[in-house]
């Protein structure tokens, strides 16, 4: 991610906001000084360095996709619509970067983002007087275990910062509180720990990372005469669509054409995994009537969703962001809550009745937490 420079100096934001660790780096990746910064209180970083910033990872949810296509300008594209499809936020309020490829994980990692908590975060940077170069979030410094056969438990590392953990793992990163780490992590070969985050740990994580999440309309114009090129290329583009309304015209009604025979093909896909055959008819007339017979592979789904909607009301603080249905019939449910507590009392409401209930991921969102959880009949596993 970094080009090679005599030195590189490392910031890591406090999730407690209004300081940071600064560390500077020779080429030898020794450090050769470390301070702490505060707000309003700039720091003095030697021009000619290369400046990463690391955020904090709560903010950043990591996610391993499936991508097939033919470049990385059509991967991009490919992971932004598959993020926004399950998001309610659209458009630029979300900011979405594809990982580079890693050796042997058929997987790609993309990285999500509010984009005005990424405008927060360089603020912040911004006041104690850091102009990155690069941004990752903060678990990606957690030096990586190579993707093997699968994720052990060994493979996953902890790293503990400012009453945090950053974890990091073969498709699995996130940074959380210790309590709710420990609850995503617990296994039963051991008890979930964290190592102190130390300098040298931060330095081998950087030196491992390669994903920036300073691109898109957050990459930065380093080459002046390159920005004054890319203007006129936009000017004169922006002169021709003004000449040809009609080729205006003709490009928003192909993009709306495109998307909507991609939305009708993913409607008939969805109702083909929940029916078990793609329906030759309109797919919401034939999930309804699948649903009015009681068949369909989503009949044993319909009454844990129906139990864990009731449940959600009975458990104060929580609230139910979305139900799920995967193309096994299998139900699920993400929820937005305070703490591991809420969860707790969740799964006993549903052990009420006879619902077993496992999460599956949990990430920081404003005021609390927002997690997934899968459902099954108490006997079967979910």
């Amino acid at each position: 991610m970094t080009p090679t420079t005599t030195t590189k100096h490392l910031a890591v934001l406090s999730p407690l906001q209004g300081h940071a660790l600064l560390l500077c780096i020779d080429g030898t990746g020794r450090v050769r000084s470390r301070q702490r910064l505060r707000a309003g209180d700039p720091a003095d970083v030697p021009a000619g360095g290369h400046c990463v910033l690391a955020i904090p990872g709560s903010c950043v949810r990591s996610l391993w996709l499936d991508i097939d296509a033919r470049s990385e300008a059509q991967a991009a594209a490919v992971a932004r619509h598959r993020v926004e499809a399950h998001s309610a936020d659209t458009g630029d309020a979300l900011h979405v970067v594809l990982a580079p490829r890693r050796d042997g994980e058929p997987l790609r990692q993309v990285l999500v983002v509010a984009s005005s908590e990424l405008q927060l975060w360089l603020d912040a940077a911004a006041a104690m007087g850091l102009v990155p170069d690069a941004v990752v979030p903060d678990y990606m410094l957690v030096p990586a275990a190579r993707p093997g056969t699968g994720t052990t438990d060994e493979d996953v590392r902890a790293l503990e910062w400012e009453g945090h953990w950053l974890v990091r793992g073969p498709r699995l990163a996130f940074s959380a509180e210790p309590e709710l780490a420990r609850t995503l992590l617990e296994a039963p070969s051991h008890d979930p720990s964290a190592d102190k985050a130390t300098d040298d740990a931060f330095v081998a994580g950087l030196r491992d990372n390669a994903v920036d999440l300073l691109q898109h309309r957050f990459a930065r114009i380093r080459d002046r005469a390159g920005a004054r090129e890319t203007w006129r290329r936009t000017a004169w583009l922006a002169g021709l669509l003004l000449l040809s309304p009609l080729l205006v015209t003709a490009t928003d009604a192909a993009r709306h054409a495109l998307a909507a025979t991609s939305l009708q093909a993913e409607a008939r896909e969805t109702a083909g995994r929940v029916l078990g055959d793609v329906p030759t008819g309109a797919p919401a007339l034939a999930l309804q009537a699948a649903l009015d017979a009681g068949t369909g592979r989503g009949a044993a789904a319909a009454p844990m969703l129906a139990a864990v909607s009731a449940a959600v009301t009975q458990v104060p603080g929580l609230h139910l962001e979305r139900l799920d249905m995967d193309g096994a019939g299998d139900a699920g449910a993400t929820v937005a809550h305070g703490g591991p507590d809420d969860l707790d009392a969740l799964a006993a409401q549903l052990a009420g009745q006879s619902i077993s209930m496992t999460v599956e991921d949990s990430r920081a969102s404003p005021g609390g937490y927002s997690s997934r959880i899968a459902l099954a009949a108490e006997g079967t596993a979910p």
